[in-house]
């Protein structure tokens, strides 16, 4: 009875009264007769006073017509498979304007490669003068003034100088600045109150340094990366 009533098909499913005469079997309960409901009378029809109908009312039509069936969107297949198509594309013409020979040709025509940019060859190229001045010495130490110089019209805005000792030479004390020194290398640093150089405008720092021998002095010294003169 189980199997039947879980039959898909609706027809083949036993009916109420069926299923409770055999649970009432198996459970030996005695059941009472369905009671039958009499089929209701219809009602005579009123001759003398028909139905009203309302004049403003439109006449039954024919029912309307069920709406059509939403068009299905599309897909993402299909749009996945144009996007993968035209990224294929786009690298293939890639690859070959890379590989094609000449593809590095300017665009005159003359097949030498394009100029660097002006910009491009002067960013290593600062504005500026360093002069180094040795205001006094003794016999393992000695004193000096290191004075920049802006040659450029725009302001510098924080600086660091950089230079090599010579001789075995360091710096022990220094005064409106900070230093930092590797080796021979030596990087000073511009302090709060003098960072900003204005141009054709000077800054200076001194030191106290130390020596093991020879008097030599800096050669080279670099502003923010640039070389000065």
């Amino acid at each position: 009875m189980c199997r039947r009533c879980l039959d898909e098909d609706p027809e083949a499913r036993p009916a109420a009264p069926e299923v409770a005469r055999v649970l009432a079997d198996a459970a030996g309960v005695q059941l009472a007769p369905f009671p039958q409901a009499p089929p209701e009378p219809e009602p005579p029809p009123d001759e003398e006073h028909p139905p009203t109908r309302v004049l403003d009312e439109p006449p039954p039509g024919p029912p309307p017509a069920a709406p059509a069936p939403a068009s299905r969107p599309p897909g993402r297949r299909p749009l996945v498979i144009a996007g993968a198509g035209i990224g294929a594309a786009g690298l293939a013409a890639l690859l070959i304007g890379l590989l094609t020979p000449g593809s590095s040709r300017s665009s005159d025509g003359t097949g030498r490669p394009p100029a660097p940019s002006p910009s491009r060859t002067t960013a290593a190229v600062t504005a500026c003068s360093v002069a180094y001045r040795v205001d006094g010495s003794w016999p393992q130490g000695f004193q000096a003034t290191v004075r920049i110089t802006n040659l450029g019209t725009a302001a510098i805005d924080g600086w660091r100088l950089a230079f090599d000792f010579p001789d075995g030479q360091s710096i022990t004390q220094v005064w409106n600045a900070g230093q930092r020194q590797d080796g021979t290398s030596v990087t000073v640093t511009a302090a709060d109150w003098n960072r900003s150089i204005p141009p054709h405008g000077t800054v200076e720092f001194g030191f106290l340094g130390r020596r093991d021998a020879g008097n030599g002095r800096p050669s080279r010294f670099t502003l923010n990366g640039g070389e000065c003169r």
